[in-house]
């Protein structure tokens, strides 16, 4: 597997299959509600989330659009039979960051 996060799952559920598979554990593996809380038997605090503040989501995303114009203003400028390509990248660009801007942080726009 060539995903970080993949491997580290397989080899966390390996490890609580490993533990569930014990001789001598009295312990039924059908009474956990659920696998994380395998996991989270296993590795403590390892299922909480990692939200990203929202001063970071703005800041970085200033960024992005800053360099994004800058970058597509400089292409046109010396490739001008690129400068509708260079634009609709931006367009389609900010338009995949609002999206994971909205999907990672809907619970905290809702709330307001």
């Amino acid at each position: 597997m060539s995903c970080p996060d993949c491997r580290k799952n397989v080899k966390i559920f390996t490890q609580a299959e490993k533990f569930l598979n014990q001789e001598g554990n009295s312990q039924d593996p059908f009474t956990y509600s659920t696998l994380s809380d395998v996991k989270e038997k296993i590795f403590p605090g390892s299922t909480k989330e990692k939200k990203v503040p929202l001063k970071q989501w703005l800041v970085s995303g200033i960024i992005l659009v800053m360099c994004m114009i800058l970058g597509s203003v400089a292409v046109s400028k010396f490739f001008p039979e690129f400068q509708a390509i260079s634009f609709m990248f931006v367009a389609a660009t900010l338009v995949a960051y609002c999206m994971l801007f909205i999907g990672m942080n809907m619970d905290k726009l809702s709330e307001k």
